[in-house]
């Protein structure tokens, strides 16, 4: 079942019609209403009546935010915690002291 509140298309993107599997391309400006988020996809029903997916990378078209952004932003995170960790290590071995997880 639609949702409740449409959704304005930021930009063009494309789409794969279910069940056809036909590509489709949906313009900036069209209404579509989410009706399910599943897997990093999206299965909106268009203007028309036409049921279509949209794939996480295009989810910026729905004015969200793609998960694979999300996975990158989280690994980005990490990556900096892991630096940070890397120079306080250093830093205690300048003055003479290693860091151990296993002291603490």
């Amino acid at each position: 079942m639609p949702s409740e509140q449409s959704i304005k298309l930021n930009r063009d993107c494309e789409a794969i019609l279910v069940p056809s599997g036909e590509k489709l391309r949906l313009q900036a400006g069209s209404q579509v209403w989410l009706t399910q988020s599943l897997g990093g996809s999206y299965t909106v029903m268009t203007d028309r009546g036409d049921m279509a997916r949209i794939a996480g990378e295009n989810a910026d078209a729905l004015g969200l935010e793609s998960k694979a952004g999300k996975a990158s932003g989280a690994a980005e995170q990490a990556g900096d915690d892991r630096a940070e960790q890397r120079q306080e290590d250093d830093r205690g071995r300048e003055h003479g002291r290693a860091f151990s997880p296993a002291s603490g």
